[in-house]
């Protein structure tokens, strides 16, 4: 079983806050990986993987970690970021710039050929029950993937941290 979780992005790691409440972020940082260590207690996950790029995204959001990183190595678990980084995303011929601009099509193309590279990831690690951390944006959409090549699935929470951010109509939710 692979266990998915959506996460606005914003709550993932240590670095710049773009939105929601600068003086809570910690606190809601500290929620999120509590969140993970019971999903990772009550399914026996034994492998965690996410769509991050180290060191790629650390240098855009000022990061040096993520809480999915720090939460596996304080429980003894295998870590993964299986993001397209560096050589494989020129191979993939993806951008390097974020997508804010890009038309829906284009969009979702990009995320199919990133999806499917996560699959591979995913396959070459081989983990009993991995927890696979993205973006809410790309939760159902890799459900699918996985669940048409005969991969079984279940979305734990499809988007971590959107009440939080809804909470104050000056921030928004966004899961790339």
């Amino acid at each position: 079983m692979i266990y998915l979780v959506g996460v606005d992005h914003v709550f993932q790691h240590d670095g710049n806050v773009t939105r929601g409440p600068k003086e809570l972020m910690p606190t809601y940082r500290d929620d999120f990986r509590n969140f993970i260590a019971d999903v990772v207690k009550a399914r026996k996950v034994d492998l965690i993987t996410e769509e991050w790029c180290d060191p790629e995204h650390n240098q855009l959001v000022n990061a040096t970690i993520t809480e999915a990183k720090v939460l596996a190595k304080e429980l003894g678990l295998r870590h993964s970021y299986i993001e397209p980084c560096g050589e494989d995303r020129s191979r993939l011929e993806l951008p390097t710039s974020r997508y804010d601009d890009l038309h829906e099509d284009e969009l979702r193309r990009i995320y199919d050929i990133r999806e499917g590279y996560w699959l591979s990831q995913l396959e070459r690690l081989s983990g009993v029950n991995p927890l696979h951390i993205c973006g809410a944006d790309h939760i159902r959409s890799f459900g699918t993937l996985l669940s048409s090549k005969g991969l079984e699935n279940s979305v734990v929470e499809e988007c971590w941290g959107a009440k939080l951010l809804a909470s104050n109509h000056k921030y928004n939710k966004s899961g790339e």
